[in-house]
């Protein structure tokens, strides 16, 4: 996915006539519609990682299986039980994923995060298989 100032760039060279004038209100009317694109994404993101936290903080509490957890994201968020499932195993999935980008939402502790983060960077650096080799 382009960062948005790849998409303005884009979009502006879109808009360049070959005597080199530029449609003004083509533009702005392109831009205005970037700009709410990226409003809207930053937005959802931002509501997904509430959702992801309220996830962590409901699995921590033990009050219900995970499996269980859509009625309590309905209830909590006013979703739909399709809805509700959609982000349920988005965050499940979310777990396999490399451990770099992985949501920050609260699901490990700072110990363990840390932890992971020094494994992390140990094999990334290689340092793991000399670490290996000394003992």
């Amino acid at each position: 996915m382009s960062s948005f100032s790849e998409k303005v760039v884009s979009a502006a060279s879109d808009f360049v006539r070959a005597d080199g004038s530029i449609s003004v209100d083509e533009f702005f009317q392109t831009m205005g519609e970037l700009i709410d694109e990226e409003r809207e994404s930053v937005i959802y993101e931002a509501n997904e990682m509430v959702e992801f936290q309220y996830l962590v903080t409901l699995r921590d509490s033990g009050v219900t299986n995970m499996w269980g957890a859509n009625s309590y994201l309905i209830q909590q968020f006013g979703m739909t039980r399709s809805e509700a499932k959609q982000v349920l195993v988005k965050w499940i999935q979310s777990f396999r994923l490399p451990f770099l980008e992985q949501p920050k939402d609260g699901r490990y502790s700072e110990e363990t995060y840390d932890k992971m983060l020094l494994e992390h960077a140990e094999k990334s650096l290689g340092l793991d298989k000399i670490l290996q080799e000394k003992k």
